[in-house]
């Protein structure tokens, strides 16, 4: 499968996506390493994460009518939204992909989900931090490396894109604040434990 989908990549989509997903994936390798979870699983989804990124507006709203998860009025508004929702059930569909920790953390990698467990946390994380981002300076990027989890790591990711949201006047999905309000109470709990225990536990 993993030869299949960068056969794809390589040939379908952009140099610059293609290269964005290569870093995206080894990023979610050293977070995999650093919070106990599995390596092979975070590669997958860090080069799957954006084979829909470079699709067109209607493309995604089909998928995303067949997917079952419903469409908001602001993916509505902004399809893009819904790529990772697209690119998770290509990835299921096109690639046989049934690791439900795969297909969750691809699904919702572009705005946060409840649902999209410790894997999926690693892989938004990664996407905002990989080395070819120009908002991420070294400073940056080994403070947030020092997280103590991967819930802290994505909170404080997930503030800052909130708050960066807000300053375009870009809508912010009732999903995002409710990851955002998950971490919170678990963080508060002390219940922000990685690994791959707490993955799983995400998922039921």
């Amino acid at each position: 499968m993993i030869r299949a989908l960068e056969e794809y990549l390589r040939s379908e989509v952009s140099l610059k996506r293609y290269l964005h997903s290569l870093r995206v994936a080894n990023t979610v390798v050293l977070l995999c390493e650093r919070f106990d979870l599995p390596a092979g699983e975070g590669w997958t989804a860090g080069m799957a994460h954006d084979i829909a990124r470079e699709w067109d507006p209607q493309q995604l709203m089909e998928y995303a009518r067949r997917d079952g998860y419903g469409i908001s009025p602001e993916e509505s508004r902004v399809p893009l939204l819904l790529h990772g929702r697209a690119a998770a059930a290509e990835l299921q569909s096109r690639y046989g992909e049934r690791r439900e920790t795969v297909l969750q953390a691809v699904r919702w990698h572009t705005t946060g989900h409840p649902d999209m467990g410790s894997l999926g946390m690693a892989l938004y994380c990664a996407d905002y931090i990989e080395p070819g981002r120009p908002h991420i300076d070294r400073h940056e990027y080994e403070r947030l490396m020092r997280s103590a989890s991967m819930e802290e790591m994505t909170l404080t990711i997930l503030n800052t894109e909130i708050e960066r949201m807000h300053d375009l006047a870009r809508p912010v999905i009732d999903h995002t604040y409710a990851l955002r309000s998950m971490l919170v109470q678990r963080i508060k709990r002390g219940a922000a434990v990685p690994g791959k225990a707490g993955m799983e536990s995400e998922l039921k």
